[in-house]
């Protein structure tokens, strides 16, 4: 041994001069070869319950890998959601997100909250300012915020809050969008929905259907104009006006006549609340909602049930009932005729 170290001196000696040098460039770069090595490795994607994976290139992410700050964009960062055909109310919290390697790719993965809220994506846009405010949430899991979005149409309303601001929106685009066990270039289409804009607009995304989960769900939304609240005529000198009725109305109803009913502006009915009420088809919480009575707006009272607990009112043509809790009535309720409503039959 000694004999081949006498022997080979001067290549030993050149081979430690090269791993010096080699150690002394990796550290004039600050360059680590393990944390390059690791680097290398490819980042899997979160799978969350069966909800797809959301994600878009990194490249177009760039934006998000700084979140936005509300106050700076003049906008308001989104805090609760509310939809009131399908019954949401639910809180909006932030969506974290993470790079990862998909088919060789480097991506951003959005992060659903795994609990009953939904998500506001890191990087989109806050309300009421210009750019895409991307709301996401599980369908069939975590407390499923997203479970009747699929039940959403075109037209209808999603009222977006933050504090004491509100924001209106009505939905202009549905989409069912095949997701899983498609291309990466097909889901990095789909995922073009979730990329800023240059207007102002909602985009809600979540999964369906809930046993496979194979297709995105998006839902586009605009600003509508928030309805503005009727100022609140002042007090007349004139004595509350009773409708005089000859007959009972229960005989009225039993022998067939029709119930005679206040003449138009009699009485008024306001939604002064911050949300629309439920017009429903019987005097009772689970009937079928037949309309929504609009915040701020008023109708024409025609009649409460016997205890004054709910009201039947005309908004627009569309005559329900509404609980009596959440609107106002402009004249006493004791001066709306009584009607008597059928009952609903217990489910067997």
């Amino acid at each position: 041994m000694l004999n081949f170290v006498k022997n080979n001196k001067e290549w030993i000696l050149i081979f430690l001069g090269i791993i010096l040098i080699t150690f002394a460039v990796f550290n004039l770069f600050d360059f680590n070869p393990f944390t390059y090595l690791q680097a290398r490795q490819e980042t899997p994607v979160v799978e969350q319950d069966g909800f797809a994976p959301l994600f878009i290139p990194v490249s177009q992410a760039a934006p998000a890998a700084q979140a936005v700050d509300p106050a700076a964009a003049k906008g308001f960062a989104p805090e609760r959601i509310v939809i009131d055909k399908i019954g949401l109310d639910a809180p909006v919290i932030s969506a974290d997100s993470m790079n990862a390697s998909v088919d060789g790719q480097e991506v951003t993965q959005f992060l659903i909250p795994n609990e009953f809220a939904a998500g506001w994506h890191e990087g989109s846009a806050p309300l009421g300012v210009i750019g895409n405010t991307v709301i996401s949430g599980h369908h069939n899991a975590f407390g499923k915020v997203f479970e009747h979005l699929i039940d959403l149409e075109v037209g209808d309303e999603v009222i977006m809050l933050s504090g004491v601001h509100e924001f209106y929106y009505v939905i202009v685009n549905k989409m069912i969008l095949p997701e899983k066990e498609e291309s990466l270039d097909r889901r990095l289409q789909n995922a073009r929905w979730i990329l800023p804009s240059t207007d102002e607009r909602l985009t809600l995304v979540t999964c369906w259907p809930a046993n496979s989960n194979s297709h995105r769900l998006i839902l586009v939304a605009v600003p509508e104009e928030k309805p503005q609240p009727t100022p609140t005529p002042a007090p007349s000198s004139e004595p509350t006006k009773a409708i005089q009725i000859g007959r009972p109305v229960t005989d009225l109803l039993s022998s067939g006549q029709p119930t005679p009913l206040p003449e138009s502006g009699d009485f008024i009915v306001r939604n002064a609340g911050r949300y629309s009420v439920n017009i429903r088809e019987l005097p009772d919480m689970e009937s079928g909602i037949i309309g929504s009575f609009k915040a701020g707006h008023e109708a024409a009272g025609l009649g409460r049930t016997e205890d004054g607990a709910w009201i039947y009112i005309d908004y627009h043509g569309k005559k329900g009932w509404v609980s009596a809790e959440l609107v106002q009535i402009l004249l006493p309720v004791d001066s709306l005729p009584t009607i008597s409503a059928p009952t609903l039959t217990p489910a067997p």
